[in-house]
């Protein structure tokens, strides 16, 4: 199941995320509220909120870029980093063309400070599967191994590398 909020309306859905096999918090913005309402401290601690959630297993595309149309939000990568480390939280590089986020800098970042990642392809359809290889590209600039990638496993040890190992 997959569980939307929209956190710019203030929007509240109330879900049992713990029955959930995994749990992703995307960092969605629009240009306006990114830029306009969001400053670096702001998305920071927003997105440091969500990685603290011991439900959210997995912080997808971090900075919320959209290649050619939207910059990287000015979040605290190092920061947000030093959190999934710390709460074992596991970082996505985006698969899609238009993201690529987590870029292969930050990639390697991670993965010096310890944290896992996964590779996502971002689907909204199984045609969208495709776009997996764009992700392994990153990770390769950002000199990821196969060990660093959680979705490299079996499915029943990637799934106790998450954070809430109940909910398999």
């Amino acid at each position: 199941a997959e569980v939307a909020v929209d956190i710019c309306k203030q929007w509240l859905i109330l879900v049992e995320l713990h029955e959930l096999h995994l749990g992703v918090n995307d960092q969605h913005l629009i240009k306006q509220f990114l830029t306009a309402l969001q400053d670096r401290e702001t998305i920071t601690a927003r997105c440091l909120r969500a990685i603290r959630n011991p439900h959210v297993d997995i912080l997808g595309h971090p900075t919320g870029r959209l290649l050619g149309e939207r910059p990287p939000s000015e979040i605290d990568v190092e920061q947000v980093l030093q959190e999934c480390l710390a709460t074992g939280t596991i970082v996505e590089i985006n698969a899609a063309p238009e993201r690529l986020d987590l870029n292969d800098v930050y990639a390697r970042r991670a993965v010096e400070l310890g944290c896992k990642l996964v590779i996502n392809t971002d689907a909204h359809g199984t045609s969208d599967f495709d776009k997996l290889e764009y992700g392994i590209h990153t990770a390769r600039r950002g000199w990821l191994t196969p060990a660093d990638v959680i979705n490299t496993r079996p499915l029943d040890e990637m799934l106790g590398m998450l954070k809430d190992k109940n909910k398999k």
